[in-house]
């Protein structure tokens, strides 16, 4: 009995979980006091996101489940990885995304429309996606972490150019001058892909077409606005042509220029030819160089007795003078036919007094017999250079490369017209330098047709083999001579190397192959030149893209607002001994460690 009071003690003690303490008071009493002992919690355990910051690609048409990224986390070392489950704390309005609770990898769940939504159908698409990973620890408590990534969605060529109208219609003088724009034309033509997928042509079809021409040809960036102009002037007269009611008719097309099928849109063009009375309109011709007070022309007709001429209306602008009494139209100043083509004058015949002559600006008229219209074509004289875009272009051949190898094309312009501004292209000399290793000078020489270039296309092609020009560079020096025998040189440096002499540079992408623009920085930098000759998927999301690198300066720059790219200097650095360094610089000036990963 006394055995089972103890133990029923002992449970009842155990279960309280207090203790009582007896102390003595002044007046000789007890007093109890119960203190209560303190609870034991478990500390919060924080998931930690491993690999942060997560940024990811996906291509605009990739297929549903297409994997995107992955994201993982670590917490403390007694973590049971299986038990950790992952969710999408906030997602995109849309739902693109959808996320596997536990391995943590984001797939697409539909397929995107990077230009779907986009008011400005250039700029990037990016989707916020906020993770949250969770582990519920034995003692029954949670651990939580989240993190943020942002999806960029790639642009795809799947849009064609698209024009603002079906068909248009406008209208021309007859007695239209050369360049002179046709009417009533507002013709907008857009292509919602962005970067080189908008690059389009634009050209004219149809038998009426070759009476005008258009501008701008090529458009690179998505939209532009095209004007159509006069070519053929004498083709517009109104009386020789064979078309009813006067009538031209003729296509506008716009087509793709990187897709492997041609993307095309075509849209009409009505052009209306105007009348005008053919003793109204004076046509005349003048070079661009006439001296100063040079007679263009006269407006006097036979039987214009007692007849004063003056200048009423049109785009004067002071450079022609117009004598009242004989209607002779002759210069103030010198002309430049590239400044300006074509002048078009508004000429007042009549018998009054000066004072009684209107000295604003009148608009020519048909109805008005008292008014004649003087158009003054300025004709080309070869008085501009042609002009290449750069003065030193760097370039790469391979040591093996076959003869006539098309490594490059250079095309110069030249502002003259015609037969002025015919451009033929020549090799002025081909200078190898050799590398020295030291400070004693080396001895250069000529190679007399190593290379070759197209008089008519600026085709630069290899007329030899390289294996024993690798210690050192070409210096070919190529002119552009236009028909009135006046030239500009460009100096080309060519840089053999082996086919196997490459680096390789890595950069991230879920989907395909691309090249990120900050690389393009480097392709396009004047001191140096990175060529890519292939590309080869790394799995499970990074490209892997072999590239010659010749080194011209002491360093490269390059900027690495171009996320998703990692350019790994110890690559370049041990490819081969004429490699450059590359140097990462951030937008804001400060330079980066080569070595890290963005």
């Amino acid at each position: 009995m006394e055995g089972e009071i103890c133990l029923t003690a002992i449970i009842v003690c155990i279960g309280v979980c207090t203790v009582e303490a007896t102390s003595p008071t002044p007046m000789g009493t007890s007093e109890s006091r119960y203190t209560t002992m303190p609870t034991l919690t478990t500390p919060r355990i924080h998931l930690v996101f491993l690999h942060e910051p997560y940024f990811g690609v996906v291509a605009e048409n990739a297929d549903v489940s297409t994997t995107v990224m992955q994201v993982t986390t670590s917490g403390s070392p007694r973590m049971d990885p299986s038990r950790i489950q992952y969710s999408i704390a906030q997602e995109d309005e849309q739902g693109f995304f959808k996320l596997n609770e536990t391995t943590g990898v984001i797939t697409t769940s539909s397929v995107i429309d990077r230009e779907a939504g986009l008011e400005d159908k250039s700029a990037p698409r990016v989707f916020t996606l906020i993770i949250q990973a969770e582990e519920i620890l034995m003692n029954g408590t949670s651990a939580f972490g989240t993190t943020t990534v942002q999806i960029t969605v790639l642009d795809v060529n799947d849009n064609r150019p698209t024009f603002n109208r079906q068909s248009y219609s406008g209208s021309i003088s007859e007695h239209a001058a050369a360049h002179t724009p046709v009417t009533g034309l507002q013709m907008a033509v857009s292509d919602a892909d962005q970067g080189t997928n908008s690059e389009f042509r634009l050209r004219l079809l149809g038998v009426d077409a070759s009476v005008f021409d258009l501008e701008p040809k090529s458009v690179l960036g998505g939209a532009a606005t095209v004007s159509i102009f006069v070519v053929d002037p004498p083709a517009l007269d109104y009386e020789t042509l064979e078309k009813p009611e006067k009538i031209l008719r003729f296509l506008l097309q716009a087509t793709e220029s990187r897709t492997p099928e041609a993307y095309t849109a075509v849209t009409e063009i009505t052009v209306h030819v105007q009348d005008v009375p053919e003793d109204a309109v004076f046509v005349f011709k003048v070079l661009e160089n006439a001296r100063s007070a040079a007679v263009v022309g006269t407006v006097r007709r036979p039987g214009d007795n007692y007849i004063f001429f003056y200048i009423v209306g049109g785009d004067n602008d002071s450079t022609f003078r117009l004598d009242k009494r004989t209607g002779e139209i002759s210069l103030t100043s010198s002309l430049d036919r590239e400044r300006r083509s074509a002048y078009t004058l508004v000429v007042k015949r009549t018998r009054a007094a000066d004072y009684l002559v209107p000295n604003i600006d009148v608009p020519f008229s048909e109805d008005d017999e008292s008014l004649l219209k003087v158009i003054v074509e300025v004709e080309d004289v070869n008085d501009n250079p042609p002009q290449f875009a750069e003065t030193v272009k760097y370039l790469v051949v391979e040591d093996d490369a076959p003869y006539q190898t098309t490594i490059t094309k250079l095309k110069a312009t030249d502002a003259d017209v015609e037969a002025n501004g015919v451009v033929r292209y020549s090799v002025d000399s081909i200078l190898f330098r050799r590398r020295s290793d030291s400070s004693r000078p080396v001895a250069n020489m000529f190679v007399a047709g190593a290379f070759l270039v197209g008089s008519e296309d600026g085709a630069v092609t290899t007329a030899t083999l390289f294996a024993s020009y690798l210690e050192g560079h070409f210096e070919v020096l190529m002119r552009a001579t236009d028909g009135g025998g006046l030239f500009d040189t460009v100096q080309i440096n060519i840089y053999v190397v082996k086919k196997n002499q490459l680096i390789t540079l890595t950069t991230l992408s879920s989907h395909q192959p691309y090249v990120p623009s900050c690389l393009g920085n480097v392709f396009n930098a004047s001191n140096a030149l990175i060529e890519v000759v292939s590309m080869r998927p790394d799995p499970p999301d990074k490209v892997r893209m072999d590239a010659y690198v010749v080194k011209t300066d002491t360093n490269i720059i390059c900027d690495p607002r171009c996320t998703f790219s990692i350019l790994n200097s110890s690559h370049l650095q041990q490819a081969c001994s004429d490699l450059a360094v590359l140097t990462l610089k951030h937008p804001s000036g400060v330079h980066l460690d080569p070595r890290r990963t963005f």
